[in-house]
């Protein structure tokens, strides 16, 4: 019988594989905190809380209300054409 010494053991694994599906779930919400910010610093520019031209509050009012309802169907649109 050939009696081997016990060799190194194989490198441990390094913990779960990455999920890609949880880096596509954190990116949506990140859009979507993001535009409700914008939303919130065009509503506080509007109110002239904070100081901005009006065109400035009304442009981050509308394009994050915009963004908040459309970037994160097209962003999984997108995805989801890719994964096929």
């Amino acid at each position: 019988m050939d009696e081997r010494e016990p060799g190194p053991d194989p490198a441990p694994d390094s913990g779960p594989a990455r999920d890609p599906a949880m880096g596509r779930y954190m990116a949506l919400h990140l859009v979507r905190l993001a535009c409700i910010f914008a939303v919130m610093f065009g509503l506080l520019i509007q109110e002239n809380r904070i100081e901005g031209p009006a065109l400035l509050g009304f442009a981050l009012l509308v394009g994050g209300a915009a963004g908040f309802f459309f970037l994160p169907h097209t962003l999984a649109k997108r995805w989801k054409s890719r994964d096929q």
